[in-house]
């Protein structure tokens, strides 16, 4: 993207009312199928076809660091506010997401505010991943008071390293979250969304929470939700440009670019990659 596009965008992003009202409410590479199976709280039948233009490199790797999207500008100053959060660990995320370690990582609580976590075996991260993931949900409980806590599923194991079922998820950076659905139901694991009861509104507001920090480096979405996500990017203040920028194929053939993309396996929950913490020099 241009300098001169940036800074429209920059500028577009910090000037709408959405940004300036804290956008209130109206009034992996491709994972393997036996993921979806496990991590579901009730499994669809296994696709047939992966889809996509993925090879089957990209099927076992489960990394595209090699593709690596831009960094957004800020939504807001409110955004900074997840900083407030860090604990001054010394955690340090090592390799790649696809082979790495975690080194002194923070474990996220058991549940929190706006937040319930699942797992005790992959409940650590860097001290960012969990302040960020911390600071969402507690402002999502803000937004929308009465909300119930969203599910926190998988992270790293404390030391990283290979985490199955999971090709990532080993050095402090990956997390998987649920949507949020219509009719606010309280749940402990995971449940898949459909088009017709995934609540747009407040999952596109958790994943706008996450990337207007500038520190998220791709969110695997199914395919199936993007195009309502855009829509309601748009309705909350983003120009049509704007969210296309986020958006690998919100219509049309998929570009391989942007931050939120399609990967089988993720029709009952985000999948969050952070980047490389400041100062985690042999992260990669």
């Amino acid at each position: 993207m241009r300098l001169g596009t940036d800074i429209r965008l920059l500028l577009a992003l910090l000037c709408r009312p959405a940004a300036l009202t804290g956008c209130p409410r109206p009034a992996e590479a491709v994972l393997p199928l036996y993921e979806e199976v496990f991590l579901a709280q009730k499994p669809d039948p296994p696709s047939p076809t992966r889809g996509g233009n993925w090879t089957l490199d990209r099927v076992l790797s489960d990394d595209v660091d090699d593709e690596v999207a831009p960094a957004p500008p800020p939504l807001s100053n409110p955004a900074e506010d997840w900083k407030a959060l860090l604990r001054g660990s010394r955690s340090q995320s090592v390799g790649k997401a696809s082979k790495g370690r975690l080194k002194q990582g923070l474990q996220m609580p058991r549940r929190g505010d706006g937040f319930v976590r699942k797992n005790d075996k992959a409940a650590w991260g860097t001290e960012e991943t969990v302040a960020l993931l911390t600071w969402a949900a507690a402002e999502m409980t803000r937004r929308y008071p009465g909300t119930v806590p969203v599910v926190m599923g998988d992270l790293s194991s404390e030391e990283g390293g290979r985490l199955r079922p999971h090709l990532s998820h080993q050095s402090g950076r990956d997390a998987d979250v649920g949507y949020y659905f219509l009719g606010n139901p309280k749940l402990s694991h995971f449940r898949t969304a459909t088009r017709e009861d995934l609540d747009v509104e407040k999952t596109w507001t958790f994943l706008e929470l996450l990337i207007s920090t500038g520190q998220v480096q791709y969110l695997f979405v199914d395919h199936r939700f993007h195009k309502l996500l855009f829509k309601q990017a748009v309705a909350m203040g983003w120009t049509d440009e704007e969210a296309r920028s986020l958006f690998e194929a919100p219509i049309g053939k998929a570009k391989r670019s942007g931050i939120i993309r399609h990967i089988p396996g993720h029709k009952h929950h985000v999948h969050v990659r952070f980047r490389c913490p400041e100062g985690d020099e042999d992260c990669r």
